[in-house]
């Protein structure tokens, strides 16, 4: 959503280091999710590198699909 990406960039402004946890669940977004994990990083590492802390914790919140196999798949490319 364009209005909390608005949000988030207002942080910058205002605060002089950020310490940001974004929760997302996931259920059953297998044709989605590896691009959804790489544009908030992206977006996080834009925006806020080097003026604090930034996570993305994904939920797989029961998907029957593949989305957890996705996840376990990508998350060594993420670390924080």
């Amino acid at each position: 959503d364009r209005s909390v990406g608005r949000w988030l960039l207002s942080l910058t402004q205002t605060c002089m280091s950020v310490f940001l946890s974004i929760v997302m669940p996931a259920y059953n977004e297998e044709e989605i999710i590896e691009t959804v994990v790489k544009n908030w990083t992206a977006f996080l590492d834009k925006h806020f590198k080097g003026q604090g802390e930034t996570r993305l914790i994904v939920v797989n919140d029961g998907s029957r699909d593949q989305t957890g196999a996705i996840l376990d798949r990508i998350a060594p490319q993420y670390p924080n």
